[in-house]
């Protein structure tokens, strides 16, 4: 579905949306939604509303962030009365699952709306964060059967699902480390994690490996140890990827650490409640709960739209590893680890022999690390390498193009001399103009400084010609294109460009110079805004009109919430000159497309994505004689309200 509208500018700007997605009025979901039960009609309602992304920053609602702020402040008074009418075994069990129930339940619906909403990484994160409190759910589910059957494999299974959870979430985060990840390897961010997660549980090990596994309450204190070390490792991921995530959008990053930590401290006073016999105080320990469910659902309400950027933002130098703090941490642990085998050793026979598997595993984890890591930092050097490869290229190519542009300029001011001095001697052989004795006089000497003029542009023309037998001459715009997006990003990660224009058609002057302002502009905006992976350039003859299209993948705007954008105006200004029309479509998340049609006839619609255009590189050298020059006039004042009707003349060819 496109709608369109205009910016204050005057420029068609649509928004696009898929041919799937649910209409927007109460009218048209009418019509959407057949006459059928009334549960469909209102499955199909929730869905409509579920897909609805409002305005703002957030994917959710500022009020839907309040209300969840406000529910989680009015339970805590509720776990607290729980937990001290609550006694024994069972009874704990039950007010457990009660309290969490309070997020998990609305924790579920957030997820499900949310990756209705979302698409590509974020929907991927976010898929598996569902999978994760729904296995949560199942935990609390199952433990209340338990609490009322008392049947005795309930717990067991109960278990699992919590350590299946736990690894649900690990798996998002790992998911989501690598989509930011940038050009490093994920490999080395998984070694490192497994250093630090083996050295924080062997610390815990000695002193508490034998009152859990023999806790009368084992099928409790087991499965929450097991949690407890994985979350030890969802610590670590969130961590980490907090610190490479970039800008104010990584509010759920942030969230998801506070609740890494508070769901580690409610693992521990879980296992030790277990440990007890489940005779301490149950309301602190609900509190902790409610705390860690409550931040769980609140993490998803603060997903931003556009997802925090990661390290693809940086050159590849500056994402080369330095020592970084996981071998300090590991040496500082294997040193605790050290003192407390040493403290235990009377009471705990197999503490140095665990002692000594830690350390072995830490070397090896410690030497694959870095070796994964010096294999990275080749890598990452390899593509600045490849990186002044490819501008050496755009330099070679730029000098070509500014030696054919220096051959035009001669032509074109040989030209211009020539046909001054064929106009001025024509006047004066039609007028018999000359003195009274026969010489040609002033007149003559004026017609003489023109043929010499013509003649001195010619030999400047020929001195200045293009060396021959230097390959396919490249393509006019592409270098300057290739080389102007890459002065736009620098030594930052540039998205892959690619270049698709006619072989057919070439461009006088004018045409050429409005067409590549246009394409500077929108060049501009994808750096500026689009945060784009890739950029197509197409340009071609569609129904005699010249047609320019930039499109790219990036977040995309609304344009119900454009107010003003200078460089819209810049491209239609531009567009003007020759007549013609500018469109640009656009949706959050969906990338924008701009299309420049140059000269009369109705706005072309925006194409789909290319499936076979060429790159850049390739674009650059497909160049072949007997192709048509677009424009008009070459020499004299060019009228405005003449240009609209492109001209098309057959070149001749070489």
């Amino acid at each position: 579905m496109v709608d369109g509208q205009h910016d204050r500018d005057g420029c068609e700007v649509t928004s696009s949306r898929s041919a799937t997605e649910p209409a927007r009025t109460a009218g048209c979901a009418a019509e959407a939604v057949p006459p059928v039960g009334g549960f469909r009609r209102l499955g199909a309602e929730l869905g409509r509303r579920a897909s609805t992304v409002p305005t703002g920053t957030g994917v959710f609602a500022d009020r839907t962030r309040r209300a969840g702020w406000l529910w989680l402040a009015a339970s805590l008074p509720l776990a607290v009365a729980l937990g001290l009418v609550v006694h024994g075994e069972s009874g704990y069990i039950a007010g457990w699952v009660l309290v969490s129930g309070l997020f998990t339940t609305p924790a579920l619906v957030v997820g499900w709306v949310l990756c209705r909403r979302v698409e590509g990484e974020q929907h991927d994160f976010w898929r598996w964060w569902a999978v994760g409190t729904a296995s949560l759910y199942l935990v609390g589910c199952i433990l209340l059967v338990w609490a009322v059957t008392g049947a005795p494999f309930l717990p067991r299974v109960s278990g699992l699902f919590g350590v299946a959870a736990t690894v649900a979430y690990s798996v998002a985060l790992i998911r989501s480390m690598r989509q930011h990840s940038g050009a490093r390897a994920v490999i080395v961010d998984v070694l490192e994690a497994a250093m630090c997660t083996v050295g924080i549980v062997a610390l815990a090990v000695p002193v508490a490996f034998d009152k859990v596994v023999h806790s009368d309450a084992a099928w409790f204190t087991v499965p929450s140890a097991l949690i407890g070390v994985c979350l030890v490792s969802s610590l670590c991921w969130a961590m980490l990827l907090f610190r490479r995530l970039d800008g104010p959008s990584r509010a759920p990053e942030a969230i998801g650490v506070v609740v890494a930590l508070l769901c580690i401290a409610d693992a521990v006073a879980q296992t030790t409640q277990g440990v007890s016999g489940f005779a301490l105080p149950a309301a602190p320990l609900f509190v902790l709960q409610a705390l860690c469910m409550g931040l769980l659902m609140m993490t998803p309400l603060h997903e931003p739209k556009v997802a925090a950027s990661g390290l693809d933002r940086l050159p590849p130098h500056a994402q080369v590893r330095g020592a970084g703090l996981g071998s300090v941490v590991v040496i500082a642990l294997l040193g605790a680890l050290v003192v407390e085998t040493v403290a235990v050793g009377g009471s705990v026979p197999w503490a140095g022999t665990f002692l000594v598997v830690v350390v072995l595993v830490e070397v090896v984890l410690l030497a694959a690390r870095y070796q994964l890591a010096a294999q990275e930092t080749h890598r990452l050097y390899g593509r600045i390498a490849e990186a002044a490869e490819e501008r050496r290229r755009l330099l070679t190519e730029m000098v070509q193009s500014v030696d054919h542009d220096r051959h035009r300029t001669a032509a074109r001011l040989h030209e211009q001399a020539t046909s001054a001095y064929v106009a001025f001697a024509s006047y004066l052989r039609t007028h018999g103009l000359a003195d009274d004795d026969g010489r040609p006089g002033s007149l003559g000497a004026v017609r003489e400084e023109l043929a010499d003029q013509a003649e001195s542009f010619r030999q400047l023309m020929l001195a200045i010609r293009p060396l021959e037998g230097t390959g396919p001459a490249p393509r006019r715009l592409s270098a300057p294109i290739a080389a102007y997006l890459d002065g736009l990003y620098g030594d930052a990660p540039a998205p892959v460009l690619v270049i698709d224009l006619d072989p057919d058609v070439e461009l006088d002057w004018t045409t050429e110079t409005v067409t590549f302002r246009i394409l500077q502009e929108a060049l501009r905006n994808v750096w500026a805004h689009a945060d784009a992976t890739h950029v197509r350039i197409a340009l071609g003859l569609e129904d005699d009109r010249l047609v320019l299209r930039v499109e790219d993948d990036g977040r995309g705007f609304d344009p119900d919430a454009l107010l003003f954008e200078s460089g819209l105006a810049t491209m239609r200004s531009f567009t003007d000159l020759h007549g013609g029309s500018l469109v640009v479509t656009s949706a959050p998340g969906a990338g924008t497309s701009v299309v420049a049609a140059l000269g009369d006839g109705p706005a072309p619609a925006a194409a789909p994505r290319s499936a076979s255009p060429t790159t850049a590189s390739d674009a650059a050298t497909d160049r072949h004689p007997g192709s048509r020059p677009l424009g008009g006039p070459l020499v004299g004042d060019v009228d405005a309200a003449a240009v609209p009707h492109l001209r098309l003349v057959d070149a001749p060819s070489s």
